[in-house]
C-alpha cells in the first residue's frame, strides 16, 4: 500500500506536467493562428518587435526611451503637443535661416507654425489617428484596416482639415484676420498635394502596421520635421 500511494503523486505530477505542455502548446499555437488573421502581423513580425523593445530597454539610452514612452502613455496630449511645438520652432528657424538664407527671423511666423503644430500635428492627430480611426475602421487587422486610414487623410484629413488649420494659425498669428484663409488655400492646396504624397502615404503605412500607438505622433514628427520645412518654404 506504501509503494501504491508514494506512486500515486508521481503519476499526477506526470499528468499535471504533460498538460502544461499541451496548454503552452496550445496557447503558442492559438497566438500564432491570431497573427496569422492579423496578416502583417506575422509570428516573425512580433518576434522582432519583441526582441527590438527588450534591446531598447538595455543601456541608458533605452532606459531614457522607454521613460518617455511610459510618458506618452500617461499624458498623450500633453507629451504630443509639446513635442509637436518644439518641432515646429525648429523647422521654421531651420527654413527662415538656413533654406530662405534670411537675416532676421519673423517670429510671428515661428510662433504660428509652433502652435499650429503643436495643435493639430499633436493634438488633434493624435485623436484621429488613435480615436476616431480606431471608432470608424475598428482595431487594426492588416492592410484591409491600414487602407482605408491612409486614404482617409490623403482625400480628407489633409486637404480640409490639416491645411485650412495651418492657414488658420498663419493668418490669424502674423496678419490678425482670416480674410485670405480661402484664397491661400485654393491658391496653394495643388502645389501641396503632390508634395504630400511624396511623403505621407508610405509614412502612414509605416506608422500604422509598425508603431506602437503611443508613439505614432512621435514617429510622423520626425517624419514632418523635413515636411513643416518644405510647407513653411512652400507658403511663404
Amino acid at each position: 500500500s506504501s509503494s501504491s500511494s508514494s506512486s500515486c503523486p508521481r503519476a499526477c505530477r506526470s499528468y499535471a506536467s504533460q498538460h502544461r505542455g499541451q496548454d503552452a502548446a496550445e496557447t503558442k499555437a492559438t497566438k500564432a493562428a491570431e497573427a496569422a488573421k492579423r496578416g502583417f502581423r506575422s509570428t516573425r513580425t512580433v518576434e522582432l518587435r519583441s526582441a527590438v523593445m527588450t534591446w531598447l530597454r538595455k543601456g541608458p539610452l533605452g532606459r531614457a526611451v522607454w521613460k518617455y514612452r511610459d510618458l506618452n502613455k500617461a499624458y498623450p496630449l500633453r507629451m504630443s503637443f509639446m513635442f509637436c511645438f518644439i518641432k515646429g520652432i525648429l523647422a521654421d528657424l531651420l527654413a527662415q535661416k538656413v533654406i530662405e538664407g534670411r537675416e532676421t527671423v519673423e517670429k510671428r511666423r515661428t510662433l504660428a507654425i509652433a502652435l499650429f503644430s503643436g495643435t493639430f500635428c499633436g493634438c488633434a492627430y493624435y485623436w484621429i489617428f488613435n480615436v476616431a480611426f480606431e471608432r470608424i475602421f475598428g482595431p487594426l487587422a492588416g492592410l484591409s484596416t491600414v487602407l482605408p486610414r491612409v486614404a482617409t487623410d490623403a482625400v480628407f484629413v489633409f486637404p480640409f482639415m490639416y491645411m485650412p488649420t495651418f492657414y488658420f494659425f498663419d493668418e490669424i498669428v502674423r496678419f490678425g484676420t482670416l480674410t485670405n484663409l480661402t484664397t491661400r488655400w485654393s491658391d496653394e492646396i495643388c502645389s501641396s498635394m503632390p508634395e504630400y504624397l511624396k511623403v505621407w502615404p508610405a509614412a502612414n503605412m509605416i506608422s500604422f502596421l509598425f508603431v506602437p500607438v503611443e508613439l505614432r505622433i512621435t514617429f510622423a514628427s520626425g517624419v514632418s520635421f523635413l515636411w513643416l520645412i518644405l510647407l513653411s518654404f512652400i507658403s511663404h
